[in-house]
């Protein structure tokens, strides 16, 4: 008799133990199940005039260290917070309409430049011209078409402007 309640002793152990295991197996296999990895869809909008641009080509977009979204587009500079757009263009301070690239500087003021190489910057409310774009225009007069290649201002306020059939360009400010 003693070896009957063992044998059904060990018997219940392992009906427990097989019971555990497919109980896991089969819980985990659901989870898996229930798991698997979703591929995301991309979501896009489009912005167009429609919605508040001052232009449909856009030539550059940037993000501002506040978080605002600044878009240089042919009809001016435009900034997006999230849920509308604010319009810059020539009536604001702009020395042209047609802005080209944006660059931030160290002391948050965003530069714009257009296509023959004149720089203004918003700096608070609002835009200042550069005044040496003059001289700017007197380097680049002879080149057809945009003369701008690429421009940064540094820690030690120099701009550095890289100009079409004539190379670097260093402004002191």
């Amino acid at each position: 008799m003693k070896r009957f309640i063992s044998k059904l002793g060990r018997s219940l152990a392992l009906a427990r133990i097989s019971l555990v295991f497919w109980t896991f197996l089969f819980a985990g296999s659901i989870s898996y199940a229930t798991s698997q990895e979703v591929k995301p869809h991309p979501f896009f909008l489009q912005f167009t005039v429609d919605e508040g641009l001052p232009s449909n080509q856009v030539f550059q977009v940037i993000q501002d260290q506040k978080g605002y979204i600044w878009l240089a587009t042919l009809n001016g500079i435009s900034r997006f917070d999230g849920m509308k757009f604010s319009n810059y263009s020539i009536k604001d301070g702009l020395p042209e309409n047609a802005a080209y690239e944006l660059y931030e500087d160290y002391r948050k003021r965003l530069w714009v430049i257009s296509s023959t190489g004149k720089l203004s910057f918003v700096e608070g409310q609002s835009i200042k011209t550069f005044p040496f774009n003059d001289r700017i225009y007197e380097y680049s007069s002879s080149s057809r078409g945009p003369v701008k290649k690429s421009f940064y201002v540094d820690s030690l306020d120099n701009i550095h402007l890289s100009l079409k059939n004539i190379g670097e360009l260093v402004i002191s400010i």
